[in-house]
């Protein structure tokens, strides 16, 4: 799951969803970070975890992987979680009441509210986040390349995010019915784990 998944699954309370997003960002045990968040940001990082467990060892996900070309395997994962971000947005009114783009104004608010106690990695992008609207960035598939772009300048081997790009365009119909047979799932999962359910 990427950014805009992990958001949505947070549900309602603040603290919660700024500790799903804050999952990437933070590493190490969670007894380290007891000094620097309150109980609900650090159970939102706890269920970050377990939602990206939960996802890569489930089947459908699996199955998406999968669909992508064998030489960019090594980078399926990432792409396959930002194409589920992009059919979240496809799908979005099937999952929540609330406008997509005040979800996304709601969540830049929130990242704005706590940028101090950010961690430097998130603080530094944040603003970069907020101008070139990553988020929002999800309404579209050239949005995903974008992103696929983004990242690829931090890694190594930049080449094989640039390559998964045709692959990812091939299967569209079929990620999009991957992704609203998962979907539920993942949500059942918070659902049962936490004892609520997203209120979106």
């Amino acid at each position: 799951m990427n950014y805009l998944a992990h958001l949505y699954l947070a549900g309602c309370d603040d603290e919660a969803r700024l500790g799903n997003f804050l999952g990437d960002f933070v590493k190490g045990t969670l007894d380290r970070q007891r000094d620097c968040y309150s109980a609900n940001v650090i159970e939102g990082i706890a269920c970050h975890r377990a939602i990206d467990r939960f996802t890569d060892d489930h089947a459908v996900y699996r199955r998406s992987c999968g669909r992508l070309d064998p030489q960019v395997r090594r980078v399926a994962g990432i792409a396959i979680d930002l194409a589920y971000d992009r059919l979240l947005v496809e799908h979005w009114s099937q999952f929540s009441d609330q406008p997509f783009r005040a979800f996304v104004r709601d969540a830049y608010a929130l990242l704005e509210r706590h940028a101090a106690s950010l961690p430097p990695r998130l603080q530094q992008a944040l603003p970069f986040i907020l101008s070139q609207d990553w988020l929002g960035s999800y309404a579209t598939w050239d949005g995903v390349e974008l992103a696929l772009m983004r990242m690829s300048r931090r890694m190594k081997r930049s080449d094989l995010l640039a390559e998964v790009w045709p692959s990812l365009a091939l299967c569209r119909e079929e990620l999009s019915a991957d992704f609203l047979e998962f979907f539920p799932q993942v949500i059942a999962f918070v659902a049962a784990r936490s004892g609520a359910i997203t209120c979106n």
